[in-house]
Order: C-alpha cells, then sequence, then structure tokens
C-alpha cells in the first residue's frame, strides 16, 4: 500500500466526504452548511446540507447528489452499504455560518444571544434583520430601535415563519 492510500483512510470519513461535497459543488456562490454521518461501519446514513448566497434549488442538490454519490462509489469512501442524502437545510434548522444571513435582510429572525445578565446564560432576540458584516448582524426590533449584534455572540439564529 503507497504512503499517499495510507494517508487517505487516515482522514476521518465525515472530513473526506465533505472535502468531496464542497470539491462537487461547482458554482462558488453554494456550500456545504453541515454534514451528518448516522449509523454503523456498514450501514451509513449521510446527510450533506447545502446552501447558497442566494437560495438553493432541488435541480442543483440533485445535482451535487449525482456527483457524490458517483465519487463516494467510485472511490470505495463509504465501507459497505450507505445512503446519501443532499438538501438545503430549510427554515427550520439554525444557522451554522455567517454566511447563511445575507440572503435573509429583510426577514424577521430569531437569535438566541448570550446574556448581558449575569443571572442569565443566554436571552432571546427577535427582530428585522436590516444588515450583516464580516463580524455582526443588526436587527430592527419592534420599537424600530437598531441593535447590532456579533456573531460570537450568537448561539442560535433562525429565521421567524410567517405563520
Amino acid at each position: 500500500m503507497s504512503k499517499a492510500s495510507t494517508d487517505i483512510q487516515r482522514v476521518p470519513l465525515i472530513a473526506r466526504i465533505r472535502a468531496l461535497a464542497e470539491e462537487v459543488i461547482e458554482d462558488d456562490s453554494y456550500f456545504v452548511v453541515d454534514l451528518v454521518i448516522r449509523g454503523f461501519e456498514r450501514s451509513r446514513a449521510i446527510e450533506i446540507f447545502i446552501d447558497g448566497d442566494h437560495g438553493i434549488n432541488v435541480d442543483v442538490l440533485a445535482g451535487i447528489s449525482r456527483r457524490l454519490g458517483f465519487i463516494i462509489d467510485s472511490e470505495d469512501v463509504v465501507a459497505g452499504k450507505y445512503t446519501l442524502t443532499v438538501s438545503s437545510p430549510g427554515n427550520k434548522y439554525a444557522f451554522q455560518l455567517p454566511r447563511q444571513y445575507g440572503k435573509h435582510v429583510g426577514k424577521k429572525l430569531d437569535l438566541r444571544i448570550n446574556a448581558s445578565d449575569m443571572e442569565k446564560e443566554t436571552e432571546t432576540v427577535q427582530g428585522t434583520l436590516t444588515s450583516v458584516s464580516d463580524k455582526s448582524v443588526v436587527l430592527k426590533g419592534l420599537n424600530e430601535e437598531l441593535r447590532e449584534i456579533k456573531f460570537e455572540n450568537i448561539t442560535e439564529a433562525k429565521v421567524v415563519l410567517p405563520w
């Protein structure tokens, strides 16, 4: 066995599949949000969540799934049976990356942030996302007050659905 093939085997499966998924994504406006592997060595369920700076559609997800599945099979990345699911995170899935905020400007968000009050660990803030920078977001609250919140202080963020 060559040194290159033993080095590849040492890379954890989740890191290897993430790297393959990132290679398969041809358009820079799409990105891997999260990857989950469940199950046992001979029977795995692989879920990859992909998002886009301007959203993502089913055709793009299907193409990524086909190409990634082909590579996983042809390179024998996963031993035994596996199922591969490639989907968008959807509105119920909390944001994982700062890059996900940009397409939601103008929408109402529900943020859980580190509390400024020492009595609590976190507090919930709700408002309309007005802007996003490299380090923070700005929300407009019900009283029209703007509040800047740094990404490092956000523990969870979700879009508030209108119903």
